[in-house]
């Protein structure tokens, strides 16, 4: 139902007023307080279009109680219209001294999301105030101090919108053999529009659109060909969203609604027979009290990442998965509190470099649903990062996607428009990606008294890679009869290398890896032993890196300023 409609249906119910007079007043009231509970009906069963136009009608009578613009303040909350939730808040505030606790929190995400992080700040310090354990506020009010960091490598980044968005909502971009799949509310062409009679909109479904190489589409190289359902037939009376494709791509597990009119997700198993999808049988795990949802599969197509609802959780939703063993899928396992928060952790993709990627309400950010990305290696993860600018904006950034280099991508945002109408857009990353493996030279040079000898490669020596950070190992070679070695970065991190050469001992040497994405035919470790040095104090030793003779650089390091080590 939209305004004008319930506009319409007041003033038909007003006309009957001189047929029965005052009996009719009093049962106007009685509509409006009908209509009240009708709403707050509405509200509990997600059907917020519907409660605010009840919400708004009752608020326009003298019959309106104190509490109606808390009431539409947090549906126009959970429309995502932020502007309204700021206002209405406000509204409310000239006549009381305090927002309820849990408003606090809506009306500081509201701003948040608004970009006006001075004022989201304010409101999120008098929410803990009254929330001091919650880690999440904390981490919010941090971010937001130094929200600065997250512009750092923006100029790495392109973000286009794509032309294949329309006055629907697109959003959740797979990539399928040549293809893209992404989901979409929008008609099918052709077919009857099925309506989700919860919130007056077609049902969401799979579209699938060809990537075409054009060197004619600038900086992304790619045009698309017309979207088509990737479900054959009649539209469907669920929802159909985002899913994942296993290798070989005659399966996929993907989202359905359990029932038309806003039931809990659930994931379901596809396969192409014939050329044709075709729905297979429930995932083993779905909980029909729950949502289970936004799946996305390892390489090898065993290991199973989604969110839900489920018991047992953060808060929210929380990331779970689960591993293929022997055919079957095991139960569920959390992702923990590294990864899960107080909020919602939604829409994960797990990338060929061994990083999940998801989007979070629970860490801190620049507003909205932010991505975040975390290295998963087995049951070992690293510190969560936010993926900054321009992938993450005030608004609603979500369901990235990467080609297997990390160089190009797709994610989903309703930056153009706020509010519930995402569009996809196309996305490109000059910034370095990983693992990432280094190989070169490394050499060694004696300064003496009386001459200097020249650079020469020093062989069988053994090189560790530390994160300066966690100040541990993570990857350990040695150089060949020539001195030459490879060292596989596994992560971005700022690190240092120890070298051991029985005849020289152990030499640390900083190392620095480019922020952006650079081809270096050559990387050197040069040792210096300088015979000069009276001081007690150990020579600096240097990297260099040439690209293709057009590059160099030169990071001098005194090893006593990184650990006290005298041996040599």
């Amino acid at each position: 139902m939209n305004r004008a409609a319930l506009h319409i249906a007041i003033l038909v119910f007003v006309g009957c007023l001189p047929a029965i007079g005052g009996k009719c007043q009093e049962s106007i009231f009685t509509a409006l307080k009908s209509n009240l509970k009708r709403g707050d009906e509405y509200f509990q069963d997600g059907r917020y279009a519907y409660a605010l136009e009840l919400y708004l009608a009752k608020e326009k009578t003298n019959k309106a109680t104190d509490d109606i613009g808390l009431k539409i303040a947090r549906t126009y909350y959970k429309l995502k219209d932020n502007e309204n939730v700021v206002s209405w808040y406000k509204e409310y505030l000239l006549g009381h001294t305090s927002l309820p606790t849990p408003d606090s929190y809506d009306y500081a995400e509201a701003l948040s999301s608004l970009g006006r992080y001075e004022a989201a700040i304010e409101q999120y310090k008098k929410y803990l105030k009254k929330n001091p354990k919650d880690n999440r506020v904390t981490r919010k009010i941090w971010r937001l101090k130094n929200v600065k960091y997250l512009y750092e490598d923006s100029i790495y980044y392109a973000v286009k919108p794509l032309n294949l968005n329309s006055e629907y909502g697109e959003f959740g971009a797979r990539y399928f053999e040549n293809n893209l799949v992404f989901v979409s509310n929008r008609k099918a062409s052709g077919s009857i529009a099925k309506m989700d009679g919860g919130n007056d909109i077609s049902f969401q479904a799979l579209y699938v659109a060809e990537i075409r190489n054009d060197s004619t589409a600038g900086t992304f190289g790619f045009s698309l060909g017309k979207p088509k359902p990737l479900f054959k037939g009649p539209a469907s009376k669920f929802h159909r969203g985002m899913c994942a494709f296993f290798q070989g791509g005659d399966k996929m597990i993907y989202t359905k609604s359990a029932r038309g009119k806003g039931g809990n997700l659930q994931l379901f198993i596809a396969e192409k027979k014939d050329g044709t999808w075709k729905d297979d049988k429930p995932f083993a795990h779905n909980k029909p009290h729950h949502s289970i949802c936004h799946p996305t599969l390892s390489m090898d197509g065993k290991t199973l990442f989604f969110a839900s609802d489920m018991p047992g959780g953060k808060g929210g939703k929380d990331l779970y998965r689960c591993s293929l063993v022997n055919g079957e899928w095991t139960e569920p396992e959390n992702l923990g509190d590294k990864i899960n928060t107080e909020g919602d952790e939604s829409f994960p993709y797990f990338h060929a470099s061994g990083v999940l990627y998801f989007a979070s309400t629970g860490h801190g950010g620049l507003g909205g649903l932010d991505i975040f990305k975390v290295a998963v290696n087995g049951s070992k993860t690293e510190a969560v990062e936010n993926a900054g600018y321009p992938i993450n904006t005030s608004f609603d950034d979500f369901a990235i996607v990467l080609n297997d280099e990390g160089s190009h991508g797709f994610l989903s945002s309703n930056r153009n428009n706020g509010k519930f109408n995402d569009d996809i857009f196309a996305l490109k990353i000059d910034l370095q990606t990983y693992p990432l493996t280094i190989s070169g030279v490394l050499k060694y040079k004696t300064i003496g008294w009386q001459d200097s000898s020249g650079l020469v490669p020093l062989p069988h020596a053994e090189l560790h890679l530390i994160d300066n950070h966690k100040n541990e190992t993570v990857f350990t070679t040695s150089t060949d009869e020539s001195g030459y070695f490879a060292l596989n970065i596994p992560y971005s991190s700022q690190y240092k290398i120890k070298v051991f050469e029985k005849d020289i001992g152990h030499k640390l040497v900083s190392l620095e890896i480019p922020r952006n994405r650079k081809m270096y035919t050559n990387h050197e470790i040069v040792i210096v032993n300088d015979r000069f040095n009276q001081s007690g104090v150990k020579p600096a030793e240097s990297t260099r890196s040439d690209n293709s003779g057009t590059r160099e650089t030169n990071n001098k390091l005194n090893y006593n300023q990184v650990e006290g080590e005298n041996e040599n």
